[in-house]
């Protein structure tokens, strides 16, 4: 969202994107309350990425913590800092949301673990 020199707010394609998202998932959870033939997984993460370099990432989680926390809401962040920093957002039992960076090393060495994935070419097995 941007805020104009008159002080009103101007949709960006981030606040588009934002209230995309949140029609599509209460439409999900209305899908999972008028069909109740739709499984659930025991244990459901819904889980997404906080993209930036590892100081917006960190700030971007310390920001929103405050915010939770201001609202109320249940809430943790982990660090581990050999791999990621998350908010965890508790729903019902074993369903958790969580919002993740991953730390920048953590990453180059995952990316240069599964570099060799694109070329590696595996013959079929020929029936005999």
């Amino acid at each position: 969202m941007t805020i104009t020199s008159s002080g009103k707010t101007r949709a960006t394609p981030e606040t588009d994107q934002r209230t995309a998202l949140i029609a599509s998932l209460r439409t999900l959870a209305n899908l999972f309350e008028d069909v109740p033939e739709l499984p659930l997984i025991q244990g459901m993460e819904i889980s997404w990425s906080i993209l930036g370099s590892d100081e917006e990432g960190r700030r971007i989680v310390e920001h929103a913590s405050r915010a939770l926390s201001e609202e109320a809401v249940n809430h943790r962040v982990t660090d581990d800092p050999n791999h990621a920093i998350a908010i965890n957002i508790p729903l019902v039992g074993d369903y958790v949301a969580r919002a993740v960076h991953v730390y920048d090393r953590s990453m180059a060495e995952y990316r240069a673990r599964t570099s060799y994935g694109p070329v590696i070419q595996v013959d079929e097995q020929v029936a005999s």
